[in-house]
């Protein structure tokens, strides 16, 4: 049987999107999101979900994103695993395919037809 994985994340950016150029050519995003939680004590903790974007949606991200923007981002789970000093790492990510804009401080402007809808 073959397994799902799938992601939401809702929170805040912790820090600017990092956008870089891998040796495919392909555009990639690194997004750091802040999702607040109390414990069983109500003590207030933070998770600092790592999310990986491709392609248009990294662009994008780079473009209209900035530390503090809250976002919601869905995707799926993965693992990879990084070797350092003769030591190997176990990473656990989501790669995000959708990042939803939920309030950000750049204004994105929008032409007329966006505005509007189709002219039919």
């Amino acid at each position: 049987m073959r397994g799902l994985s799938f992601a939401v994340v809702a929170g805040n950016l912790g820090r600017d999107p990092e956008v870089r150029s891998l040796k495919s050519g392909q555009i990639m995003a690194n997004l750091v999101v802040a999702v607040s939680k109390k414990d069983k004590d109500g003590e207030g903790k933070v998770d600092w979900i790592t999310i990986r974007c491709f392609g248009k949606t990294a662009e994008t991200c780079q473009k209209y994103l900035s530390k503090g923007d809250s976002v919601l981002v869905v995707g799926r789970v993965c693992t990879r695993s990084i070797e350092n000093n003769g030591y190997t790492k176990n990473v656990t990510e989501i790669v995000g395919s959708r990042v939803h804009f939920i309030n950000t401080k750049k204004r994105i402007e929008r032409t007329e037809e966006e505005e509007t809808g189709p002219p039919f």
